[in-house]
């Protein structure tokens, strides 16, 4: 089912990218709680956007196709590569504590397994969100009559790889096929459009409120300020892998810091009683000798 509406997509998505501009030029106005909304502002720029996807499509469909794939395995690479480095972490931690002083290890020891403890619970909570959401936008692009629903809910799900914005991406196919494919509900292409689109925000904000807080919240235990600031800094540095690990390296900094400020703030250690009353008693004994 799954390559059907795939071969489906690729043949079609010229058309449906052509169609879409047309029915925007056509009709640049949305009727909404019977307001009369105009967005001819909007249809240049929406026109020359679309134009230049369909001379990309039409140029090189292959190179389209290609860049898709990859943008998919490297998502796929990205969990693969952190479930190797998860199932190889007894062995890195081995290596970490040999290679440690023995007067470190066992403080270095909680900090190791704490680490660990937070990588493999934000993957597994990786999986569950994709597949979340892969099934929650299935299900609702099918009730809403749209076509391809099962690939663009897999699509909503991969992108959830990437953090904040990987929701928003996911909607752009999503609009574009609403757009340009008729409604089996009657409703015109840009409402079916603008449902679409609000669909996606719901799913996003029920996501933002309601999934990731439960999933998520309490894997890394880290503010959202700080996971968007993480997830920025990745990107930068590492482009989609970057993003993808900058929420876990957050987390793993957050316990290391606060190893580090705990230890600069605790008390001095009180002086040891019983050696106190060993050296007081030594000269004692050594007069009982001499005696």
């Amino acid at each position: 089912m799954v390559s059907k509406e795939a071969r489906e997509l690729s043949i079609t998505l010229p058309r449906i990218v052509a169609r879409a501009r047309d029915i925007i030029d056509q009709d640049p106005h949305l009727s909404f709680v019977g307001y009369d909304v105009s967005i001819a502002p909007l249809v240049d720029e929406v026109t020359r956007s679309v134009g230049t996807v369909v001379s990309a499509v039409s140029r090189s469909l292959l190179d389209t196709a290609v860049a898709t794939v990859e943008t998919f395995f490297k998502g796929m690479l990205t969990l693969v590569i952190t479930f190797y480095l998860l199932m190889g972490a007894e062995r890195f931690k081995w290596w970490v504590g040999h290679h440690t002083p023995q007067p470190y290890r066992d403080e270095l020891s909680p900090i190791v397994k704490e680490i660990d403890r937070i990588l493999g619970r934000f993957l597994r909570g990786e999986v569950v969100l994709i597949v979340i959401m892969t099934i929650a936008t299935w299900a609702t692009l099918s009730a809403l009559g749209i076509r391809y629903a099962l690939i663009l809910g897999l699509i909503a799900g991969i992108l959830e790889l990437i953090p904040f914005v990987g929701t928003w991406m996911a909607a752009i196919p999503a609009v574009v096929v609403a757009v340009a494919t008729p409604s089996p509900h009657g409703w015109s292409p840009l409402v079916s459009a603008g449902i679409v689109g609000l669909a996606y925000f719901i799913l996003r904000h029920a996501e933002d409120y309601f999934v990731i807080p439960f999933v998520m919240g309490r894997a890394v235990h880290i503010h959202a300020l700080v996971a968007m600031f993480s997830v920025l800094s990745g990107a930068v540095l590492g482009g989609v892998l970057g993003m993808f690990l900058g929420v876990p390296t957050a987390a793993a900094l957050r316990i290391i810091i606060g190893y580090i400020y705990g230890k600069l703030t605790e008390p001095m250690p009180a002086p040891d009683q019983d050696k106190m009353l060993l050296e007081a008693a030594v000269p004692v004994s050594e007069m009982e000798n001499t005696g």
